[in-house]
């Protein structure tokens, strides 16, 4: 059986550095797209994914402090739940 050529093997040191600074100049190009186009007014490209991900935390916080507890509803809702157990 021939011996195996390692420069042509997928997994050689070249390739690797090769796919790692592909992979860097493509994110960063695409980095720089979205930030332009957030320059020119198009934020919508980044604030729907923002919003997905970080809108419950943003609602909570809005909500959380003007929320009051209803505490006769509250004691009636404890009594019951004791009163029901065998």
């Amino acid at each position: 059986m021939p011996p195996v050529n390692d420069e042509s093997s997928s997994s050689s040191p070249k390739s690797s550095i090769f796919l790692k600074a592909t992979g860097l100049i493509a994110g960063s190009v695409l980095l720089i797209f979205l930030l332009f186009l957030t320059c020119m007014g198009v934020a919508f490209f980044l604030e729907i994914p923002f919003r997905l991900v970080f809108g419950w935390g943003f609602f909570l916080n809005d909500k959380l402090p003007q929320i009051r507890p209803d505490w006769s509803a509250l004691v009636i809702g404890v009594l019951a739940y004791f009163i029901s157990r065998p």
